[in-house]
């Protein structure tokens, strides 16, 4: 299985998406581990959910700047929070 990542995956549906409609795509993610870290910093906006199973995941530049927000409510109830907060 080749190298790849979640970061890798949402660049190429947001080129898909691009390449299709022709106009700007937002990219949105949500992770609770550190394997969705470099997913959360390409996005345009990124929520980090809280997960009480592991240590939290490091603040970076891009969360101190807004583009990453950090939920403090862990699992279904933090992603729903999350969306919520970006569509209102």
């Amino acid at each position: 299985m080749p190298e790849t990542s979640k970061a890798d995956a949402m660049k190429k549906v947001a080129a898909a998406y691009r390449d299709k409609t022709g106009g700007p795509v937002f990219t949105i993610a949500l992770g609770d581990a550190p394997n969705d870290a470099a997913m959360l910093e390409t996005a345009d906006k990124g929520f980090i959910i809280a997960n009480p199973a592991h240590a939290p995941l490091a603040e970076t530049a891009r969360e101190r700047d807004g583009h990453i927000i950090r939920s403090d409510k862990a699992g279904p109830s933090g992603w729903n929070d999350m969306i919520l907060q970006l569509l209102v």
